[in-house]
């Protein structure tokens, strides 16, 4: 007797075994794949210090092999939790979604996932805290799934509950996906959301990056402008009543003047009549009146950059294109809204506005702003 090895070749990895047989008993080697239904030719070579006989059955069995599969669709959303992966880069953020994963049966399961997006699996032994995702991890995988998901495969037990939290290769993507398990018995999935306590609060914290604290800024100054705005609208409102009562007591005005005059000045009724029409066929606005619409204006314009501006650099970062052409229209009204009110300083004599240094500085963060996203266009 002597040492033999058995190895193989084929469509898989086979490793190198070294056994001691008997010249009694047999021996059965069993060649199988390491992925799930792959199929090819296999060789099969033994070395040793006689020769050995290799025949090939099929064995039988009173107990066939039951494989379950269970389903479970899902989807990462903008709206969806956020963590750092473990062992990753602390300034990405990824979105992601757990399952609670139990089993009714003890045995050994896959579970797998199926997206249009890259997508990353981690199993968590009874709990996941996203403040702490190294904590009670068992195993994770980027790979083995179908079309860029992955594949975990574990021995669970029977009244333990896991932790399958799906999330993305890449920071921030979202999409659709499914999860497979397959097992000896159905593997139940359910959707967990655990209420935040102080560390995810502390967490939730930790999130704020530049994007979001800008994101959060750029709120809070559109809502300011927001509400001055509506109270600019209530001010226009009560200004058109104001205006439309001067028009009528201009027109009692020049009813009085024109029966003043026939009455006592002959002669020059005519050049006080003409001056008279001439105003009340008019709009006449004052310089203070005039001012205040353009500055509503250039509210209004200010408004609407803030709130395309927000939005688009919450949902796709600094420096997108996205809500461009709205943020361009909106710039260029505003760059017309200060010319004129420019215009109207010097005709009135009144000097530069005295704010025209804000605008200035507004102006040229929404160029740098359009310069970024055009730049990343092109």
């Amino acid at each position: 007797m002597g040492n033999f090895s058995v190895f193989a070749t084929g469509p898989a990895l086979v490793s190198l075994i070294s056994i001691t047989p008997s010249t009694s008993r047999p021996i059965t080697t069993l060649v199988t794949t390491h992925r799930e239904s792959t199929m090819g030719n296999f060789s099969v070579f033994v070395t040793g210090p006689a020769s050995v006989n290799l025949m090939s059955f099929t064995p039988s069995t009173n107990r066939p092999i039951t494989i379950l599969l269970a389903t479970y669709p899902n989807a990462l959303l903008p709206n969806s939790p956020r963590f750092y992966r473990p062992n990753g880069d602390r300034k990405d953020y990824y979105y992601y979604h757990a399952i609670q994963v139990t089993v009714s049966t003890d045995g050994a399961y896959s579970l797998a996932s199926v997206s249009g997006i890259n997508t990353m699996g981690y199993l968590y032994d009874t709990s996941f805290d996203p403040s702490n995702p190294s904590a009670s991890l068992l195993i994770s995988s980027d790979n083995g799934g179908i079309r860029g998901g992955f594949r975990i495969n574990y021995v669970l037990s029977s009244g333990r509950q896991y932790i399958l939290v799906v999330t993305t290769s890449q920071a921030s993507l979202t999409g659709d996906f499914w999860i497979l398990a397959r097992g000896p018995a159905l593997a139940r999935l359910t959707s967990i959301a655990p209420p935040p306590t102080s560390k995810q609060y502390y967490f939730l914290f930790l999130l704020m990056d530049e994007t979001n604290i800008a994101s959060i800024v750029l709120g809070v100054v559109a809502g300011f402008y927001s509400t001055i705005f509506l109270l600019c609208l209530s001010d226009v409102v009560h200004l058109n009543k104001e205006m439309t009562k001067m028009k009528h007591e201009l027109e009692d005005l020049r009813n009085q003047s024109i029966i003043f005059n026939r009455s006592s000045f002959v002669d020059s009724s005519n050049k006080i009549l003409l001056t008279r029409t001439n105003i009340s066929g008019k709009l006449c606005l004052s310089y203070d009146e005039q001012r205040q619409i353009l500055e509503y204006i250039n509210f209004i314009c200010n408004m609407a950059i803030l709130l395309f501006g927000s939005y688009s650099i919450y949902v796709h970062g600094i420096g997108t294109h996205h809500g461009l052409a709205y943020r361009l229209f909106f710039f260029i009204c505003k760059l017309c809204t200060i010319i004129a009110s420019i215009w109207l300083n010097l005709h009135f004599k009144k000097g530069l506005p005295s704010d025209i240094f804000l605008y200035i500085w507004i102006d040229i963060n929404c160029v740098v702003s359009i310069y970024r996203s055009l730049r990343q266009i092109i």
